[in-house]
């Protein structure tokens, strides 16, 4: 990376590091998923294609923008920032409906949403789904994610409540990835 996108990479990781999104009664603070936001605007910015290093090539080799580029870069941030050596995964699960399947065999999985995992939606009429990165989770069981999704061009950062926990009428919840529990 050039100095430009070390420099973006270095903030990114310093405001993650700053700000925890819970506040002191174990709410989700708005303020801190604006900042998130911003974070992630300026941290992989589609008209510079500056990237941070998990959502660049060698490491990432999913499709810029689309779901699974974001959601394995934003998991390869979370795991090799804990020590988990990154070199060893698949450097892509496949597509978003395709990810709880195919990570069977790397990390633990559940039905029950936990900050640092990966959910995932499969499409009921045969589509790709959806898989983002679970940021944080509310104490009522609702919990935000950071996505991409069809080239849009940027992440965004979205509150998922039990209503509309289906993502898309026809996109069913598979399941939680949970990238604190590596099975190796």
């Amino acid at each position: 990376l050039d100095d430009a996108a070390t420099n973006i990479n270095r903030e990114f990781e310093r405001k993650l590091e700053e700000f925890g999104y819970l506040d002191e009664n174990g709410n989700v603070d708005e303020g801190k998923i604006q900042v998130l936001r911003e974070a992630l605007k300026s941290a992989n910015n589609q008209s510079t294609k500056t990237y941070d290093k998990w959502h660049s090539r060698p490491v990432n080799t999913g499709y810029t923008w689309e779901c699974p580029w974001y959601a394995w870069g934003r998991g390869a941030q979370y795991l090799e920032s804990n020590g988990y050596p990154i070199a060893s995964l698949p450097r892509s699960f496949g597509h978003g409906g395709q990810y709880y399947k195919n990570t069977a065999q790397h990390f633990k999985r559940g039905t029950a949403p936990r900050a640092n995992s990966w959910v995932c939606w499969v499409d009921t009429t045969g589509g790709y789904g959806h898989v983002a990165y679970v940021e944080a989770v509310e104490k009522d069981g609702t919990f935000w994610i950071s996505e991409s999704w069809n080239g849009c061009g940027y992440p965004r950062v979205r509150h998922i409540t039990k209503s509309n926990w289906t993502y898309k009428a026809h996109y069913r919840l598979e399941g939680f990835i949970y990238l604190d529990q590596p099975l190796r």
